[in-house]
């Protein structure tokens, strides 16, 4: 309840803050409107400059006017900073990508400890690696980026044919979860398109190692699960509490591939029901793309406007290719302007980069994400549980 009533007046604060911003935004936009317009109305040269309109057009342009360069000035530190951003938008892009690429060595570095066929500085437990992956240019242990992986990094660029190249390499860099087993035949762990390439081009076959520290890891979180399964089945068996559902490990149906989808409705449903499904199909995609597992690929009408919202916030021209559909033909052009920007800003990250290394400043910091510590806290509050209820101490070194 304690809880419930921090939250409700955490958000009352917050909600109070914003309108008291709002607020002195609006007055000082105001403030400056009142001033512009009493002015400029005394101004004979202005007044001259407005004589050939309508006289009211005139009045509700100084108006117009006087609120415009209010926001202008008000908002002029954050209209400055969407500049900046979309002036490096490719670079961050480029940024992700040498982040992909030490991230992937530290995927591997990950399967060679589990195997215990490595030691590294302060990992102790399968987590502490999910706890550094935010911050991986900290790593002193990881080699740095050479000008073969930038090759490679480019590579994969070059030939990407997916879904918006600048979200997805963001995406591959920021979200991917290391291998651990969670439970009895249960393994949790993927790497994303950028990391398959990766290991295809190297011939790596680190993925084959056998993880024993992960699985000594697991032994305890299972020991905890099991003896407070008993504890619970002893408080069901006196009445005291309700059974808690078992927990269902089977695989999560691929509802999102077009094939399982057409296989059910053809099995289950009505000759109506996959007519209309065709005509949902062919509105959103008409030339049947989209069931790209590795690759997603959005219906058409959401990556034209995905294009839109992008060409509106560059000043560039852009030359649509030739193509029955208008829409595939920006499409490709989009994606191919995306890549050329991206391959080229690799070179200039990769040289940012080198300049960090040599100067001896971290290239890129970024703290760990709460949800990741929340996470790794309490599966590690689970584990050194496990070990006490086995008998053993508490402290927690798989090494």
């Amino acid at each position: 309840m304690k809880d419930e009533k921090d939250k409700s007046e955490k958000i009352e604060k917050e909600l109070k803050k914003n309108f008291e911003e709002q607020l002195d935004q609006r007055k000082k936009i105001e403030a400056m409107r009142f001033e512009t317009v009493s002015r400029l109305k005394k101004d004979p040269e202005a007044l001259a400059f407005l004589e050939p309109y309508n006289e009211g057009y005139g009045n509700l342009f100084l108006d117009s006017y006087g609120n415009d360069k209010g926001q202008w000035y008000v908002f002029k530190d954050e209209y400055r900073a969407e500049q900046e951003k979309r002036a490096l938008q490719f670079l961050e892009v480029a940024k992700a990508g040498l982040e992909c690429l030490q991230k992937k060595k530290l995927y591997d570095f990950r399967r060679e400890w589990g195997a215990g066929s490595i030691d590294l500085p302060d990992m102790k437990t399968p987590f502490d690696f999910m706890l550094k992956a935010d911050d991986v240019f900290a790593l002193d242990w990881i080699p740095p980026i050479n000008g073969d992986e930038v090759a490679l990094l480019k590579e994969y660029v070059a030939q990407y044919s997916g879904e918006d190249l600048s979200y997805f390499l963001g995406y591959e860099a920021n979200n991917f979860s290391f291998p651990f087993m969670y439970g009895e035949g249960r393994s949790e762990g993927r790497e994303g398109s950028f990391f398959e390439f990766y290991d295809k081009k190297t011939g790596s076959t680190l993925h084959a190692l056998p993880d024993k520290r992960g699985k000594r890891a697991q032994f305890y979180l299972l020991e905890y699960t099991r003896i407070k399964k008993e504890e619970e089945d002893a408080k069901v068996a006196k009445g005291e509490m309700e059974p808690t559902p078992e927990m269902d490990f089977k695989p999560f149906s691929p509802d999102d591939e077009t094939a399982f989808l057409e296989e059910f409705i053809k099995k289950f449903d009505t000759k109506e029901t996959w007519n209309h499904y065709l005509a949902y199909k062919n509105y959103h995609n008409p030339l049947g793309e989209g069931d790209n597992k590795d690759q997603y690929i959005l219906p058409i009408k959401d990556r034209i406007n995905s294009v839109y919202r992008k060409l509106g916030k560059l000043d560039v021209v852009l030359p649509v290719h030739a193509n029955k559909d208008w829409r595939l033909g920006l499409i490709e052009a989009w994606s191919e302007y995306e890549r050329k920007n991206v391959l080229e800003a690799i070179d200039q990250a990769f040289e940012e980069y080198l300049f960090h290394v040599a100067s001896g400043i971290q290239f890129m910091s970024k703290e760990p994400k709460q949800t990741t510590l929340n996470l790794v806290n309490l599966i590690m509050e689970k584990m050194v549980k496990g070990r006490e209820l086995s008998g053993e101490s508490g402290e927690m070194d798989f090494r």
